[in-house]
């Protein structure tokens, strides 16, 4: 299968979807979520947040973003690498047994409605994810996702070509880790830009997501918890030359409970390009900045590179400030 078609960024985010809505158990024992939230939902969100608080709505603003951007961009890129695999080998079908130990099984099928071995308007490929764990990605799936494409234009298995697709993915009861479950339908947007020169080395990979509304659940401790995102949009490049994904639109609104947060509702603007590294091995964001807003604050989280470690720095129009690495915030 192709290596090339891909979804910029994974290193940073294909289990970070697990992060909406919620965090580890130390978050959740240490938080004072009695802030009219828990189990159920209902409650009316505080007017201000702690700074642990600000903290989490920082740490939960950068890693929805990038949850909802990654983990369908991957699943849609492994569409199209099976469908070139299927043209290729001329079948409709494959399946195969995943990573671990108690290892689950992927099933791939690819509905051609032409027939022509190329990627068309209406054609599918459906997966049947069975507790399939990927440790490359150190991702779980469960349930099964059709993604259908439209919006053609080019070859799109053509490396050396410019091309786009839509790719559309409604999920319904799909599960992530083990712990969250996903219903909403997500729309990826790709578009391969060939520069015409000898080498496709400076070829650009445009993604541009959207989600009308993603429900995620999830339950611990005996309780239940729920986000909903909304008018999720992200807009990114991954340039082939510099290895850097650089996103130029991340907006959506998120609500629901949490273990810290209680009830939360708050609209979430990136408002300084984000950069990172396709293939950095820690994984770090290098620039960018978010503003999250609340009923009753504004809470901005920028990125700051320097010389030893990059920096985050979260503060609040409540007076509220935090700095700390990367490594610490990711740790959140």
């Amino acid at each position: 299968m192709s290596t090339i078609i891909k979804t910029a960024g994974s290193i940073l985010a294909l289990a970070i979807l697990a992060a909406c809505g919620g965090g580890d158990g130390d978050s959740g024992s240490s938080g004072g979520g009695g802030n009219g939230g828990g189990a159920g939902g209902g409650g009316t969100p505080p007017p201000k947040y702690t700074k642990q608080q600000m903290e989490w709505v920082g740490h939960e603003s950068v890693y929805t973003a990038l949850g909802v951007t990654q983990i369908p961009g991957f699943v849609a890129n492994l569409a199209l690498d099976f469908f070139s695999y299927a043209a290729e080998e001329k079948i409709t079908t494959d399946s195969g047994t995943c990573d671990g130990e108690s290892a689950g099984t992927l099933v791939a099928t690819l509905t051609d409605a032409n027939g022509d071995g190329l990627v068309s308007n209406g054609d599918k490929v459906v997966f049947d994810f069975n507790d399939c764990y990927l440790e490359s990605e150190d991702l779980l799936l469960d349930g099964t996702v059709t993604v259908t494409f439209s919006g053609v234009s080019g070859n799109v298995l053509d490396e050396t070509a410019s091309s786009a697709v839509t790719m559309t993915l409604p999920l319904t009861g799909f599960k992530l880790d083990g712990s969250e479950t996903l219903d909403g339908t997500i729309v990826v947007a790709y578009k391969h830009d060939n520069k015409g020169t000898a080498s496709d080395d400076d070829d650009t990979y445009a993604y541009k997501t959207t989600v009308a509304q993603l429900d995620i659940a999830r339950s611990e401790g005996g309780k239940s918890y729920a986000t909903r995102i909304e008018n999720y949009l992200s807009d990114y490049v991954y340039d082939y030359v510099t290895d850097l994904n650089t996103f130029s639109a991340i907006s959506y609104g998120a609500s629901g409970t949490d273990p810290l947060l209680g009830s939360f509702d708050y609209d979430v603007t990136m408002t300084t390009p984000l950069v990172y590294w396709e293939h950095s091995e820690g994984g770090e964001l290098q620039s960018g900045a978010f503003k999250s807003v609340t009923v009753g604050e504004t809470i901005t989280t920028t990125f700051v590179q320097n010389d030893t470690r990059n920096q985050v720095k979260i503060e609040s129009t409540s007076g509220l400030s935090s700095t700390m690495d990367f490594i610490a915030f990711d740790d959140l």
